[in-house]
């Protein structure tokens, strides 16, 4: 896991019989996602709510 909260954005290559599509697109600071062709996948990490785990 991520050491602080954030957006985390990963590339996706998408391959079916009708051709390729690269998901990598990353917004610039500002910018929407729905602005973007094809924008990565993206996962938004969320503070702790502390105590941890005991393993």
């Amino acid at each position: 896991m991520p050491a602080a909260a954030g957006t985390l954005y990963w590339p996706v290559r998408q391959v079916c019989e009708e051709g390729r599509n690269d998901w990598v697109e990353i917004p610039a600071a500002g910018q929407k996602l729905s602005d973007l062709k094809s924008p990565a996948a993206l996962l938004e990490v969320l503070p702790g709510a502390g105590g941890g785990h005991a393993h």
